[in-house]
């Protein structure tokens, strides 16, 4: 069985969002994301056998951030780019 299973695991998602007329994708907001990705991979509760992915550069590598993304490929993106 998973450990993510187990009676006693922790699970969570995190929403984050650009402030009013800005996008996560902006400079000073990407490194904002990265701090509070650093942040929590501070608590001990977090498993730090798998790191913590930034959902910026992660939807970025799938290349979803382009002027089109294709729904097939960025359906799944860690970053809601489909709106």
């Amino acid at each position: 069985m998973s450990a993510a299973f187990k009676f006693d695991a922790v699970t969570g998602t995190y929403v984050i969002g650009a402030p009013p007329g800005q996008k996560l994708t902006e400079p000073a907001n990407h490194q904002a994301v990265q701090a509070l990705i650093g942040q929590l991979d501070q608590l001990g509760i977090v498993d730090h056998s798998k790191p913590i992915a930034d959902p910026i550069t992660a939807t970025q590598d799938l290349g979803c951030l382009t002027g089109s993304p294709d729904p097939a490929k960025c359906s799944g993106a860690p970053l809601n780019v489909l709106k």
